[in-house]
Parts: structure tokens; sequence; C-alpha cells
């Protein structure tokens, strides 16, 4: 069976960030707002900021599993080892008009079993924000952009997506029926690592130069292109780059290491006395 995957350039890829239609090789409509998947618009009569949809973008096909080069398989999500990171997102995009659009942010990505913690690292000043009860005549909002997605999974693989609003000491539920509005796909590991390892090792290897304990994959397709340098320690997409082979589009998100923090400063543990909402609270 043939299906596809779309690398999102949404802001939690995360994933970016990644958008996930089953298994396949394709690169991002969008890797990176964070988010893995590219938000829907939100049902009628709720009052939340969603992820601004990406231009679409081609879907390559994945390729058929007899042609993936043999590889040892991953371990299991829950089990990916512990990673720290700042991950940066670029984009440039030449419009219909002859206007070039470019975009950049950068996410703080905490990986430990059982956790995924994909923060915005906003700077201090920023245009069209506005505090809760402010925006739509009083009515209250969740910016779930803005937001930090927090990703817990139980040992029977159940996955609980949470979203905290650190100003306003919020905590939002959202349920597998409304990922659409978060922009979150439900695939734990392209949360964790960017893209799922097997969409990975179903790309043809490259033999693009890369550093030690990595390696890159690349699909040419219906004039795309899309490199993957994976890194086979740490099991996460350390630079994904996508875009049109005419130059009308470019993404490019690129995954920095950090030095672990401690354990006893890890940011979920900060969450005591924040108010615990679910997404239903901000319908109408």
């Amino acid at each position: 069976m043939q299906s596809s995957y779309r690398f999102s350039f949404s802001r939690r890829a995360g994933l970016a960030a990644l958008v996930a239609a089953g298994l396949g090789a394709a690169l991002p409509a969008g890797h990176a707002e964070g988010r893995p998947a590219d938000a829907a618009p939100a049902r009628a009569g709720a009052m939340v900021k969603p992820v601004a949809p990406p231009p679409a973008a081609n879907t390559p096909r994945q390729l058929a599993a007899l042609n993936a080069p043999a590889a040892v398989p991953a371990p299991p999500a829950a089990d990916l080892p512990p990673l720290d990171a700042v991950i940066s997102y670029e984009s440039r995009i030449v419009n219909h008009a002859g206007v070039t659009e470019v975009r950049s942010f950068r996410n703080l990505l905490v990986r430990r079993p059982g956790h995924v913690w994909m923060q915005r690292l906003l700077p201090e000043v920023r245009a069209g924000h506005e505090t809760e009860g402010e925006a739509h005549g009083g009515h209250k909002h969740f910016d779930f952009e803005a937001a930090t997605q927090h990703l817990t999974r139980n040992a029977d693989g159940s996955i609980r997506a949470d979203y905290v609003d650190a100003e306003t000491r919020q905590i939002v539920f959202v349920p597998p029926a409304e990922y659409s509005v978060s922009g979150f796909d439900g695939s734990w590991e392209g949360a964790a690592a960017l893209v799922p390892e097997k969409v990975v090792l179903a790309m043809p290897r490259s033999n693009r130069p890369a550093p030690a304990g990595a390696e890159w994959r690349e699909e040419r397709r219906d004039g795309w292109t899309n490199r993957v340098l994976w890194s086979t320690a740490q099991h996460i997409a350390l630079e994904i780059e996508s875009g049109r082979d005419d130059g009308s589009l470019r993404r490019v998100t690129r995954v920095t290491p950090q030095p672990a923090m401690p354990d006893a400063r890890l940011p979920w543990l900060a969450l005591k006395g924040y108010q615990q909402k679910e997404y239903q609270d901000f319908l109408d």
C-alpha cells in the first residue's frame, strides 16, 4: 500500500514540525510553525487563534517499501533518547504577485521519556499581541500558535495533548477530535523527532557529506526536492530542507542540540497552580 507524508512548515513539528497522512516520504507543506500539521479552520463558535495554514504544497508519494534501503529500526517512540534543542524555522516564498515573503521563528524542544515539550521562543516585543478577553469583542480566545505544546504518553500508548499559556497561567487540554484546531496530527514520533524515522528511512540515501552519526536522505519528485539530515544517534531530523525546483518556495528547519537541563528544572514541573481548561471552554 502506498500513502503519503506531508512535511508541514508549522510550529510544532512541532514540527514541527509536520503533517502525517499515513506512511510516506514527502516533505513539508510547512515543516514548522511548531505544529506538525496545517491547522484547519476552527469550528463555528470557537474563539481560538489557530495556526495560519501555509501555502498548499505538493505531496510526493511514498517510496515503495521494497525500494527502501535496509536500516536498523528505531527504538519505541516513548524510548527516544532525552534531548534538549533549539529549532529554527525559515521559509522563503515568492507569491503570484512577485512578492517575496520571508518567515522565521524558533522553538525550544525538551524531549524525555513520556514527554515532548515544544515551546515557542517569543521576542519581548511583537506585533498583534493581545491578552485574554481583549479580542473578539471581549470573548475569550486561546492562542495555540504562541502556546507551548506539551504532549504526554501513557504506558498504554495513548497521548494527551495540552497547550500551556504561561502569561495567563492556563493549561488547555485538546481532545483527539479537535487536534486540527491546534495543528497536531496525532503522531508522537512526528512531534518528538520532527519526522517519523520510518518516513526518513523510506527516502533514498544521499552521498551529500554529513557529520558523524548522521546521514542525508533525499527525494526528488513532481517538481519538489526534499532532504533530511537524520541523526542516527539522537533519532531526530537535524535539518529538513524542502522546496520547489523552480525556486518559488524553500523551507529549512535546523535543530541545534543544547546541554540537558537538570531534571529538577524540567518545564512541566513548574505548572503547579496553573488553571486547567479544555478546548470546549473556548466555544460559544
